[in-house]
């Protein structure tokens, strides 16, 4: 029985972390109705930051730091490459985001270097044990961020008045035009909640598996299948589906290791294929409910 409740605890602090990096590229679908592949390489570069940073500031600054060259980082990508592309096609949309998860790739490659790093956790707390089960702090930490950002994050969607616009523009983009939002604005403003949204994410998992300039593309491809699995262009779907895939993950590498992600992925393809809307039904970019 500690075993099962392991993996489940695993699961919810993994899933937590793949939500956070769903709601991000689910925020961006939905206002642009383009799928941002770069959105992994928003938490890799954050997480490396993150952790180059870790013994030279104390932990709130760094944080608040970390997530505002987080915001920072995905309201320049939005003017140096979204913004002058927007007149093309989606499919051209979406090689330009490959194109900067490369760069962003390579970027970090030469700031940072090859090699895995690794950073200790927020607190030297012990770890609580609770039904011949062990909670480690920063599992804890995971969880109680991630559930903060996303609270934070919907509770400004519903009553900010930039909030309003945002899901105006995501109802009906030509109908929120004539009642003054800005398009553009809220494409400036979506990439940067987004890339805040992976720069938390990547502080809260950099001390639990590392960070790699490799990261970012595992990261993009479990956020795309998570996103999917709940429903593209559901925010509440991202979330749930971000936390089922955590959870399938945790099951993988509780039964067969090796192969985990393999095995999670066509877990994943295999509830797609009995359920193709996702799990929250989501009806794609540009719908009005949550």
């Amino acid at each position: 029985m500690d075993k099962y409740l392991q993996f489940l605890i695993s699961g919810i602090a993994l899933g937590s972390v793949y939500s956070l990096v769903s709601l991000g590229i689910t925020l961006a679908f939905r206002t642009t109705g383009v799928l941002n592949f770069a959105q992994g390489s928003f938490v890799m570069v954050s997480g490396l930051t993150f952790i180059t940073l870790r013994d030279d500031m104390p932990l709130i600054p760094l944080l608040l730091l970390v997530i505002a060259l987080g915001v920072l980082l995905g309201a320049v990508v939005e003017r140096i490459a979204i913004a002058p592309a927007r007149h093309l096609t989606h499919e051209s949309l979406v090689i330009i985001t490959i194109g900067l998860a490369e760069v962003l790739r390579g970027l970090a490659l030469l700031t940072f270097g090859d090699r895995t790093k690794y950073t200790d956790s927020f607190v030297a707390w012990r770890p609580l044990h609770v039904a011949g089960a062990t909670v480690s702090m920063q599992t804890l930490f995971v969880v109680l961020g991630a559930v903060v950002a996303v609270v934070v994050t919907l509770l400004a969607l519903e009553r900010t008045r930039l909030g309003r616009a945002l899901r105006a523009s995501a109802m009906d983009s030509d109908m929120s035009i004539l009642c003054g939002v800005s398009p553009k604005m809220v494409t400036f403003v979506t990439l940067g909640v987004a890339g805040g949204l992976a720069a938390i994410a990547g502080s809260l998992l950099a001390p639990v598996t590392g960070m790699g300039f490799e990261s970012g593309l595992d990261l993009a491809i479990k956020g795309l299948f998570a996103a999917v699995l709940g429903g593209l262009g559901s925010l509440k779907g991202a979330l749930w589906g971000g936390m089922t895939f955590g959870l399938l993950e945790a099951f993988a590498l509780f039964a067969v290791p090796t192969y985990s992600v393999s095995i999670t992925l066509g877990l994943v393809v295999l509830l797609l294929v009995v359920r193709p809307q996702g799990l929250t039904s989501g009806t794609g970019a540009r719908v009005g409910a949550l």
